[in-house]
């Protein structure tokens, strides 16, 4: 029965997790984020984060209790800014590595990211929770904590996080200079521990006093977190969807590719379906291509890469003439 518990607590928090993750890598048009990223980055919040947080807040509490040594292990402070700073931290750093190393290069990437460092560490609390809770109070209880924690706690952990990649995508297309990643660490962190220690007091609060007021907070919190990071999606697909059009534009005054084809390129992938590129020889490359030129053009990247790019672009538009020129003779 434990391993059953085992395996069914791991599917109840990763399923919901990787159906946005997939969502939105799919919804993306500037650049998709490689899967193994992803699952590195979650495997992170998984495992990395959540020891690197646990030995953080305990180091944090120490050094705080030197100077007020009446501060509880288990106390209002500690729970609502010593244990959300230290985990915030410990999830931020993958996210500032990835920034650094401009695969976090735009929110919503920044998006992927953060929800997934978050998740991941939302499913080692809820295997966490869920083993003990089954050993304490049997089946029925651990249904309703894993239920409970996936569909709350889990949702709190991923959109806090969630809002540190946000910033750090935006402050990477927004802000010149190497000020952007400190400015979106900065602006991020900050977001993500107030958050996440607003969540932290009302659940505190309500267990300590026994008012139903703190609880219902909390169950009224979840819908809008996950407003907040629905709204921030669809405004960072937006987004992308501007700075193609605008920078694959210039690429096209230039002769590079059709003023017909800007308008695929920028569109929905619902909308996909020009009959300009139906017989192009990888349209899916084109795509992948053209979103990477008009990311590289908005970074400022150097020249020699958006012209490696540009050359890539030609190959496969001359490839495609060819073929046409072929069947219509």
């Amino acid at each position: 029965m434990m391993h059953a518990v085992l395996i069914l607590s791991v599917l109840a928090s990763v399923m919901p997790a990787m159906l946005y993750l997939l969502t939105v890598r799919w919804l993306g048009r500037l650049e998709r984020e490689p899967l193994h990223v992803i699952l590195l980055v979650m495997a992170w919040g998984a495992i990395g984060s959540t020891v690197v947080g646990l030995v953080t807040a305990g180091f944090i509490e120490d050094v705080m209790a030197l100077y007020d040594p009446g501060l509880g292990a288990f106390g209002l402070t500690s729970f609502a800014f010593y244990v959300p700073l230290a985990e915030e931290l410990a999830k931020a750093v993958v996210l500032i590595a990835l920034a650094t190393t401009h695969r976090l290069s735009h929110t919503t990437s920044g998006l992927v990211y953060g929800m997934a460092v978050g998740l991941g560490f939302a499913i080692t609390e809820n295997i966490v929770y869920g083993i003990h809770i089954f050993q304490s109070g049997g089946l029925e209880q651990w249904y309703v904590n894993t239920v409970v924690r996936t569909l709350f706690s889990a949702t709190a952990h991923g959109v806090c996080s969630a809002m540190m990649g946000f910033a750090l995508g935006w402050s990477q297309t927004r802000v010149p200079g190497q000020r952007r990643i400190v400015l979106g660490a900065v602006v991020g962190l900050s977001t993500a521990v107030l958050l996440h220690g607003m969540w932290n007091a009302a659940i505190f609060t309500g267990n300590a006093t026994g008012n139903p007021f703190f609880s219902m907070a909390t169950f009224l919190a979840s819908p809008i977190l996950l407003t907040m990071v629905s709204v921030l999606t669809w405004r960072s697909l937006r987004t992308e969807r501007a700075i193609l059009l605008r920078e694959l534009t210039e690429e096209s005054r230039h002769g590079l590719m059709p003023a017909t084809h800007v308008r695929f390129l920028s569109a929905p992938r619902r909308e996909r379906n020009a009959e300009d590129l139906a017989r192009m020889i990888a349209p899916r490359r084109y795509v992948a291509l053209a979103g990477r030129l008009a990311l590289s053009r908005r970074l400022g990247r150097p020249e020699a890469e958006l012209e490696t790019v540009r050359t890539q672009i030609r190959a496969l538009l001359e490839a495609s003439a060819s073929i046409k020129g072929e069947d219509a003779s």
